[in-house]
């Protein structure tokens, strides 16, 4: 059984270190033989959750990227329009999330 068909039926995977991985499994089909299935296929479901995270990585620093140039020109209005709530929140994003 892969990652999808695992998520597909409501299990949450996450990776613990690099060979470790945390599993919740609903109640209703939380059973022995999918517990097998799961340690039988652990070293898939690594490799899985190491692509997904390095994706989810690659897409958020895409967003930093590209939303950079964004917030700069909205500080930079804010500040010609005198408008403090979006200046600081022009800051915020520049400052804290981006960089």
């Amino acid at each position: 059984m892969n990652l999808r068909e695992l998520t597909d039926k409501g299990v949450l995977l996450s990776l613990v270190g690099d060979d470790k991985i945390s599993v919740s499994v609903p109640t209703d089909i939380n059973t022995p033989e999918l517990k097998q299935e799961i340690v039988a296929n652990k070293p898939q479901l690594i490799e899985e959750l190491r692509l997904q995270e390095e994706r989810a990585f690659m897409v958020l620093e895409r967003w930093r990227v590209d939303s950079i140039p964004q917030w700069q020109k909205a500080l930079g209005e804010s500040i010609e329009e005198g408008d403090i709530t979006r200046k600081a929140y022009a800051e915020y994003m520049l400052n804290d999330v981006l960089k």
